[in-house]
């Protein structure tokens, strides 16, 4: 059993039962599920994940005047589930009304953390202000309940994704990254013999390549470990980059007599880059020279603040 799993059937055969006999007052406010930061709340933990954070536990939201009143002592009802036999439960742990992961948040205290606003953003230079993987992790695990839809709203509005402009720029930024890291770089400093510097290159190369495939589905890429692991539940050339990232980041990709192979898998890869940032409907160039449609992606930022940031600045 995962953590998602592990935590919902906590919520409802403890949580909510007990919530239900001492809270019945709150119940018409609440919002619960596993939402945030760690590896269970993207379903990837495994039984290295066990090592810290590991056990029963859950996130309660509720709106930020029910959460003055009700917070301390509903916090004080959560450290007291147990868990079955041989799972500990998280709320033992934690001293206040939260541990940051699980424990009891009032609704916009819990995006402010990640987000900084009281608000969803609404400009596109408050969407600018954001790192990815902030938002990755607002709008990542499951919802087991929602009673009074304010959290639900939340979620809904930052799922929906970047602002074409914002997605434009960063989507640039990553083709130009991926084409002077990978199809540029890599084949030279390993026909050098520069292994350091090919081996920046592959790295950074990777890190870009998978940030596309995210921004070409519409969805906001993770903390970097989690980039390769998660790509492949998207639609859109997700298994195939998965795929593609296993082979360039093989034991021997750089040895004398395979980096070759290496460089063609790039290559691949980027063919497969250029045909999705195509399907997104952004540009029309074609070709798989990831740098000039990162050239186009940026001549077509609409914003005029945005376009005036050279498109080799990192974002």
């Amino acid at each position: 059993m995962n953590g998602l799993e592990l935590g919902e059937s906590f919520f409802r055969e403890r949580g909510l039962p007990a919530l239900a006999a001492r809270h019945a007052d709150a119940l018409p406010h609440l919002a619960a599920g596993l939402v945030g930061e760690g590896s269970e709340c993207f379903g990837i933990d495994d039984e290295h994940s066990r090592d810290h954070d590991w056990g029963a536990g859950f996130c309660l939201w509720l709106p930020e005047n029910v959460y003055r009143i009700e917070g301390k002592a509903i916090a004080r009802t959560l450290r007291g589930l147990r868990a079955d036999p041989g799972i500990p439960s998280r709320f033992t742990r934690m001293m206040g009304t939260n541990d940051s992961r699980v424990g009891v948040f009032s609704v916009d205290g819990f995006y402010r953390r990640f987000i900084g606003f009281d608000h969803p953003p609404r400009t596109l230079e408050e969407w600018w202000a954001l790192p990815d993987a902030n938002l990755a992790v607002a709008t990542n695990g499951v919802m087991f309940c929602d009673n009074l839809g304010e959290f639900s709203a939340w979620r809904k509005e930052l799922s929906e994704g970047y602002p074409d402009d914002a997605r434009r720029k960063k989507l640039a930024y990553c083709c130009y990254l991926a084409s002077q890291a990978g199809q540029y770089n890599y084949p030279r400093m390993m026909r050098r013999g520069r292994r350091c510097a090919a081996l920046l290159a592959q790295t950074t190369f990777m890190t870009a390549a998978l940030r596309i495939v995210y921004y070409a589905n519409g969805a906001y890429p993770p903390f970097y470990k989690w980039l390769q692991p998660l790509v492949r539940k998207l639609p859109i050339l997700g298994e195939a980059s998965f795929l593609a990232a296993e082979q360039i980041a093989a034991p021997d990709a750089n040895a004398d007599d395979r980096w070759p192979r290496t460089a063609a898998a790039i290559n691949r890869w980027c063919a497969g880059l250029a045909d999705a940032v195509r399907e997104s409907g952004l540009v029309q160039s074609t070709g798989t020279d990831l740098y000039t449609l990162a050239v186009e992606l940026h001549r077509g930022i609409e914003e005029g603040w945005l376009k005036r940031i050279p498109l080799e600045a990192p974002c």
